[in-house]
């Protein structure tokens, strides 16, 4: 299929902040991830936050709310 105006038009129907919309409508927006929180490390941190959650096979970010989690 050739990408032209009329195609373009049709996939940017398919998603898009109106498609996101739809997904996370039933959802509670306190618990949508979508809160930056800038941080600011040092290179010896960061590498230990990334070793750690290599380590553990998550997220970095998942790292860090389990350890605030568990930190209460």
């Amino acid at each position: 299929m050739p990408f032209d105006s009329k195609t373009a038009s049709a996939a940017g129907k398919v998603g898009g902040k109106r498609g996101a919309a739809k997904r996370w409508a039933d959802k509670d927006p306190n618990e949508l991830r979508n809160k930056p929180l800038l941080l600011k490390l040092s290179q010896g941190e960061i590498d230990a936050i990334t070793s750690k959650a290599k380590e553990m096979e998550i997220s970095r970010v998942e790292l860090i709310v389990r350890a605030v989690t568990a930190y209460e």
